[in-house]
């Protein structure tokens, strides 16, 4: 008999209907309908995690040519982590560099894209 009780007792708590009682008028407010637009949305800007598997220091330059002077360079530590702003359009590139400050593999992280892998070949890069 308790097995047959649960089961119903849920269905009326999911259903929003009023189990027992005189009211027919259930208090409970219908749910907000999704608009369209809402689901077309980007996520919202935050940081991007950047995970470096290779054990010694990599230098690595965010911006898009290697070689120009409107990014950064940065050495990001062996086996470490770290998060960098995106631009505002959502997006940013990452590269990293040789000894000399060449590129030596770069991806463009995307407004959905939330973590960059340098691979434990320190030379290698995955974003996803």
């Amino acid at each position: 008999m308790q097995l047959l009780r649960a089961p119903i007792l849920v269905s009326c708590v999911l259903a929003w209907t009023h189990c027992g009682g005189s009211s027919s008028q259930s208090t409970a407010t219908p749910a907000p309908k999704m608009d369209q637009e809402i689901l077309n949305r980007p996520p919202p800007t935050k940081d991007v995690e950047v995970k470096n598997l290779c054990q010694t220091g990599v230098p690595v330059y965010l911006g898009e040519t290697p070689n120009g002077t409107t990014g950064d360079h940065i050495v990001l530590r062996g086996g470490g982590t770290s998060h960098f702003p995106r631009r505002p359009d959502g997006t940013f590139t990452i590269w990293i560099e040789d000894e000399r400050g060449y590129g030596l593999a770069k991806v463009h992280v995307s407004r959905r894209m939330s973590h960059v892998e340098i691979g434990a070949s320190c030379k290698t890069l995955h974003a996803q």
